[in-house]
């Protein structure tokens, strides 16, 4: 229980813990399992008096306990080894048997005489185990404090209007924002990593530390050999580039942009990436569409037949959610200009869960059915939604560690009244 009568056992949970980081809260699971075992039994034998230490003696020992453990920390590498481990793996158990007296003596000050001990023991325990739970979340949340002081700059922060007014827009961002249709702008002086450009527009670059690899290794192959097709399949509609004599930009509109979806005729099998690289040179991609050995479903044919009347609209495009609306009186096999990332992306054809395969080397492609096709693709990655359990779990937690709280401290007083 959180009680400032505890402060012993609080401050020695804090000082065998302190020395762990956020990301080491397994090894702080293990040191609390091993105190609680510790206490938990000392704590039992002392409660139905088949172990009974002086009180003088248990609580001379405990303080020994909390500098004993500390001293250790200071005098060892602040870092935990797995040598310092089972040490303090051995000081969790060892001195928890003695924290367990201390514990007992207040435990017997609280039931007083009854004869029933062991639902109120049980009630005990599970009030101390949600104090150790609320000190060391408490420790570990102050470690990640620590981290954002030390990452997040506060002075970085800045006000709604400066941050609104990053970049300057030009009279070629305004001519460019008319279109209303789904596009994407890149600017080649800027590459990938130009923000300036992936403020206005959507854009294939932007400035971040990580990056897709493929499409890195794509954009450099590109730059090399200067391959039009590349530009066309990532849904280039408009180039950015600065006049020769002012240096303004000046909007260049690609007449062969491919647009966001398209249907293909041929699928090109290929040895290995590097050889599908080489083949984008000279394949023709708005009909045909590269993948490597072993990529694509036994099942999925290579051949389609071309489909005058066929329909393939954008309907809807989030960041985690996009909806394609497709007719066709022959089966069509579609390549989409989104990136293939299987760690999370799905893709559903009139609500059915269909494979989405990997096509010229960064690009994701579906096989629909004749007839009218509703295609959904949909980003739920697993760790979110692992991440999102842990939150759920931890709040219950929370409030359950609230409730038993409350209860023992109304307990307390009840018992303290009928005592008084």
């Amino acid at each position: 229980m959180l009680d400032i009568l505890a402060y012993d056992h609080v401050l020695f949970i804090i000082v065998l813990t302190i020395i762990y980081n956020f990301n080491q809260w397994k090894k702080v699971v293990w040191l609390i399992t091993f105190f609680t075992i510790g206490h938990s039994i000392t704590l039992g034998l002392a409660a139905f008096y088949l172990l009974n230490i002086p009180l003088e003696i248990v609580e001379f020992l405990i303080p020994v306990t909390i500098c004993t453990t500390g001293f250790f920390n200071i005098l060892k590498t602040s870092s935990p080894t797995d040598r310092k481990q089972k040490t303090l793996l051995f000081f969790g158990l060892f001195f928890g048997l003695i924290h367990g007296l201390g514990f007992s003596n207040y435990f017997r000050l609280l039931i007083g005489k009854e004869d029933d001990k062991i639902l109120p023991l049980i009630e005990f325990a599970i009030g101390i185990e949600a104090a150790q739970i609320i000190i060391v979340l408490g420790i570990l949340l102050f470690d990640l404090l620590g981290i954002s002081s030390r990452y997040i700059d506060y002075d970085g922060f800045v006000s709604k209007r400066i941050a609104q007014n990053s970049f300057r827009q030009t009279t070629a961002d305004k001519a460019i924002l008319q279109d209303t249709t789904h596009y994407r702008v890149y600017e080649p002086q800027l590459g990938l990593n130009g923000a300036r450009t992936a403020y206005f527009h959507n854009t294939i670059g932007g400035y971040h530390g990580a990056k897709p690899r493929r499409f890195e290794e794509l954009i450099n192959y590109y730059n090399t050999h200067q391959i039009s097709g590349i530009l066309d399949m990532l849904n280039i509609k408009y180039i950015l580039f600065p006049n020769q004599e002012t240096g303004a930009l000046e909007p260049l509109k690609n007449p062969n942009f491919f647009g966001p979806a398209w249907t293909v005729q041929t699928l090109i099998e290929m040895p290995t990436a590097d050889a599908l690289l080489n083949r984008l040179k000279i394949t023709d991609l708005k009909r045909e569409a590269l993948f490597i050995k072993g990529s694509l479903g036994i099942d999925v044919a290579k051949e389609y037949k071309l489909d005058s009347l066929a329909t393939l609209d954008l309907n809807t495009i989030t960041s985690n959610k996009i909806n394609y609306r497709a007719t066709s009186s022959v089966s069509q096999f579609i390549v989409f200009s989104e990136m293939y990332y299987p760690e999370g992306w799905t893709a559903k054809v009139n609500g059915k869960e269909t494979p989405i395969y990997n096509l010229n080397y960064v690009l994701r492609g579906i096989s629909v059915a004749p007839g009218v096709s509703e295609i959904e693709f949909e980003f739920t990655p697993l760790i979110i939604a692992k991440g999102t359990t842990i939150r759920w779990i931890t709040v219950f937690l929370f409030l359950l560690s609230i409730l038993t709280l409350g209860y023992f401290q109304f307990r307390k007083r009840k018992i303290l009244q009928v005592w008084g």
